[in-house]
């Protein structure tokens, strides 16, 4: 079995009851942390947030781990075969607490809500930040294989509908999120492409209907296309 560890969130993760199918195994799971914050340790004391404020277990988890910035940490201690590694959790930017000092834009933030300057997914400085910290976080796997899922957000449902009425948040976020693959294109690094004809939302999704909540087949041609690299 291929010893995987995801970084992103439900693009990859949803598809995981398949993966035994292709002879995947998944070890290691780090979500809700965007890759600027990902290479950024925030002393939890900065920002007074009660973390006990947030009700899931897991949400909980994954935001210490976004404060704390333990990716790299998280895929040492893991010594997976591959990353997959999919870019949804970028959408919301991230937060500049003081110089140099960034946590991801989460709405599990929302109960508390933390004081700091937001730095804007598409944006010139964020985009130029964002690059500096690929090069950290490509130094910090080392020679652990790093796979990009480029599957895009969804523009309709399983009914031909718009995804929740409207279709403009997710075209938006696939114009604005291109920059971004193509950076990682130029670096060698291996990427997966779903064709948007391919991509559909699922409106009875178990998370409920959202552009990055798929139907089978779209998770099925991302398999497809992880397996033609692995072998």
């Amino acid at each position: 079995m291929q010893k995987i560890f995801i970084y992103g969130s439900c693009v990859t993760r949803d598809g995981v009851e398949w993966w035994p199918e292709h002879g995947f195994e998944l070890d290691g799971y780090v979500a809700r942390q965007s890759l600027i914050s990902s290479q950024s340790h925030v002393d939890v004391h900065a920002i007074s947030f009660d973390f006990e404020s947030i009700a899931s277990n897991f949400a909980k988890r994954m935001a210490k781990g976004d404060v704390a910035g333990n990716l790299a940490g998280q895929i040492r201690n893991h010594e997976p075969h591959v990353v997959v590694w999919d870019l949804c959790d970028e959408r919301g930017g991230v937060l500049e607490i003081s110089a140099g000092q960034y946590i991801t834009r989460n709405v599990v933030y929302s109960t508390n809500p933390i004081a700091g300057r937001t730095l804007a997914i598409g944006t010139d400085e964020h985009f130029k930040l964002w690059k500096q910290a690929l090069d950290q976080f490509l130094r910090s796997v080392g020679g652990i294989r790093v796979i990009v899922n480029a599957t895009p957000w969804a523009l309709v449902n399983d009914k031909g509908e718009p995804v929740n009425g409207d279709s403009s948040k997710a075209e938006n976020f696939n114009n604005l999120i291109e920059p971004y693959y193509a950076e990682l294109e130029s670096r060698g690094l291996e990427v997966i492409h779903v064709d948007q004809s391919k991509v559909i939302a699922r409106v009875d999704h178990q998370w409920g209907e959202a552009p990055f909540h798929f139907v089978d087949d779209t998770y099925a041609e991302m398999l497809v296309q992880l397996k033609a690299l692995l072998g």
